[in-house]
């Protein structure tokens, strides 16, 4: 075959111009020449020139699109619902679209560099750009964020990273929530700057705008964290922790237990917050198995001090080992002139106003402590009045030492009823309440459910029926 395209080659070879038969072979058996190369070369390199910038703003297009209908169908979800109750929070936007069949990855654009964001003020979500600038619906975008009013979807917000130029004798001033949600994210990384800060100055208000971003590893080190002054208190607004985030599902994820700003004050460590005001928090899971919440810590192994500190306006849900301040207190635990008003707290076991669950070791102190309108929600048994509830693992009483005051113990038989008990905090077979120098039984499987099973009064150690 070879051989007859040569024959039929040199046969004809006069009709290739000023090529011979042998050069045209030559010329098909080594391919293109360089110069040929270099030009089909440089009109690719034209034609992707051209195409590669069309077809990007064909996607980006497509993205926008995408981006709008999923705004419009939230915000008619929203419309509808807030005929009858209007959402409070962002908790209650993500129930509303989670009922629509929204999920987490429908809180974050497709279209990079922007973020939806929830508009507490007119219950709309909307689209912002990295300088928080309206993009849709067209009817919002002369809308101007204001502190406290604006939420992530999905829990995350532009970092600012300038606070590292200003970071001087283990000390640095913040003046923005994305300043400060940007330390943080530093130091839960680990990184050498962040690390060697012992003395955080917050500078007028810290809006994190419904962000995700707490104190996950835990904290080893001293750190203060401090308004200018007294007089005036820096303001946190919009902080959120929650199992309904983006942020909250990845590499920080809290896995079950330790909410708040502070999941894990270590046994070595002492946290100072002075000189401020937390206002529009969000600390929640709502799965049963997961617990040690509260606003600022969820355990406290070392020390947290809290000095003209006001916590208001806020929100803690969760399992078990919920509070307004700390969910956990093994270590210790001050507080001076301190506000907690306007709070939520809710949960299924030990619950309380300040502290969900305390062991007999620790110290809660406190000077000036003022509490009002704070709610404590248990799905059991309800202690309105309860500050703390106060657990020690493994502390033989007697029921006639029982706290007459309302507080809430979980107990199991030491022995058998009427004989002595011990609190604790592990599930067994049979499980008592003694509440108000009453006990209550309730089935292992039931334990989440109002104690309806037996009411005894105690009197001399003794069951009386």
């Amino acid at each position: 075959m070879k051989r007859s395209c040569e024959k039929l080659l040199k046969n004809v070879g006069g009709g290739y111009g000023n090529y011979s038969s042998r050069k045209l072979i030559t010329a098909l058996r080594h391919g293109f020449t360089i110069m040929e190369l270099v030009i089909v070369i440089a009109v690719i390199a034209v034609l992707a020139a051209v195409l590669i910038p069309t077809f990007a703003n064909v996607t980006r297009r497509a993205n926008q699109s995408a981006d709008e209908q999923a705004v419009y169908q939230m915000n008619l979800a929203l419309a509808v619902v807030e005929i009858d109750d209007r959402p409070e929070n962002v908790a209650d936007v993500i129930a509303v679209l989670n009922t629509e069949g929204m999920d987490l990855e429908d809180y974050s654009p497709l279209l990079s560099d922007t973020r939806f964001y929830w508009v507490k003020s007119i219950n709309r979500i909307v689209i912002a750009d990295g300088d928080d600038n309206v993009l849709y619906p067209e009817d919002r975008v002369e809308l101007v964020r204001t502190a406290g009013d604006w939420y992530s979807l999905d829990g995350n917000i532009n970092l600012n990273e300038s606070w590292k130029e200003n970071v001087a004798q283990n000390a640095v001033t913040l003046t923005s929530g994305e300043q400060f949600a940007s330390f943080i994210s530093e130091y839960n990384n680990g990184d050498s700057v962040a690390a060697s800060v012992t003395t955080v100055n917050l500078s007028g208000t810290i809006d994190l705008g419904g962000a995700t971003y707490s104190i996950k590893n835990q904290i080893n080190s001293d750190l203060t964290i401090q308004g200018t002054s007294s007089s005036q208190p820096a303001l946190i607004t919009g902080f959120r922790d929650d199992n309904n985030s983006i942020f909250g599902q990845g590499e920080f994820a809290h896995k079950g237990y330790g909410y708040g700003i502070f999941s894990n004050i270590g046994a070595d460590s002492e946290i100072t917050l002075k000189n401020l005001v937390f206002e529009n928090m969000l600390v929640k899971d709502t799965l049963e198995d997961t617990g040690t919440m509260g606003l600022i810590a969820g355990y406290v192994y070392g020390t947290l001090n809290l000095e003209n500190v006001t916590i208001r306006n806020s929100i803690v849900e969760g399992g078990q080992k919920i509070g307004g301040i700390a969910g956990r207190v093994n270590g210790t635990l001050n507080m001076t002139d301190v506000t907690v008003e306007n709070v939520t707290v809710s949960g299924l076991l030990e619950v309380a106003k300040i502290v969900g669950y305390v062991y007999s070791t620790a110290s809660v102190q406190s000077q000036m402590l003022s509490v009002s309108s704070v709610n404590v929600v248990q799905n059991d048994i309800t202690t309105p009045e309860d500050y703390i509830s106060n657990w020690g693992p493994a502390t033989i009483i007697s029921p006639e030492e029982i706290n007459e005051g309302g507080r809430l113990y979980l107990v199991t038989p030491y022995d058998k009823p009427p004989y002595s008990y011990y609190i604790s905090s592990h599930f067994t077979d049979e499980y008592y309440w003694l509440v108000s120098n009453k006990v209550f039984t309730i089935d292992e499987q039931q334990y989440s459910m109002p104690c309806t099973s037996t009411s005894s009064n105690i009197t001399n150690g003794q069951i009386v029926e």
